[in-house]
């Protein structure tokens, strides 16, 4: 056990590799991206920035998550259930449309993960209707105030189906 652990595969899958991160971090694996291949895979450093190498390099998207590392084409959401928000359910006020997708203010529900899909429907504001992905969470709960609720910002999903294998490389002279 070391604080940096150092990983080399000669060849490798995006799947092998984050098998190893969810070994380091001692959780378990949901694997929900594309399996690209790696070729020529070294890493040595925190387990963090392993993530997000796999992210920026090869588009999978690794978040943890109640002891669950979850790894997902970027923008793809994961296969969790669909859950519905609108005002009958527990969304409070309405949404507000940004330019990746929306902010929905809801009653707080831990069903609402990372990567998971959301079905907005709005009276009030039907131009943010649709399907979302769930790209951050954030809570504001309180024992003493009535605010019991979550902020939901999402984007639109994309097709599954993540980069092509193998590093960037950029263009120009070798």
């Amino acid at each position: 056990d070391t604080l940096f652990p150092y990983t080399t595969l000669f060849r490798s899958t995006a799947k092998t590799v984050c098998e190893s991160l969810a070994n380091t971090y001692g959780v378990e694996l949901k694997f929900d991206a594309t399996n690209v291949p790696i070729y020529r895979y070294s890493f040595s450093g925190d387990p963090s920035q392993e993530m997000r190498m796999l992210l920026s390099d090869y588009g999978v998207a690794c978040t943890i998550d109640d002891n669950v590392l979850l790894a997902r084409d970027i923008g793809a959401a994961a296969n969790y259930d669909i859950k519905v928000v609108n005002a009958d359910t527990q969304m409070i006020g309405y949404p507000e449309l940004d330019e990746h997708g929306v902010k929905v203010v809801a009653l707080f529900d831990a069903q609402f993960k990372i990567g998971g899909k959301i079905d907005v429907t709005s009276v009030k504001n039907p131009s943010a209707n649709g399907q979302y992905v769930v790209h951050e969470v954030n809570y504001d709960l309180s024992n003493y105030a009535a605010k019991f609720e979550m902020a939901l910002t999402t984007a639109k999903p994309k097709e599954k189906g993540g980069k092509a294998g193998g590093r960037k490389r950029k263009k120009g002279k070798l």
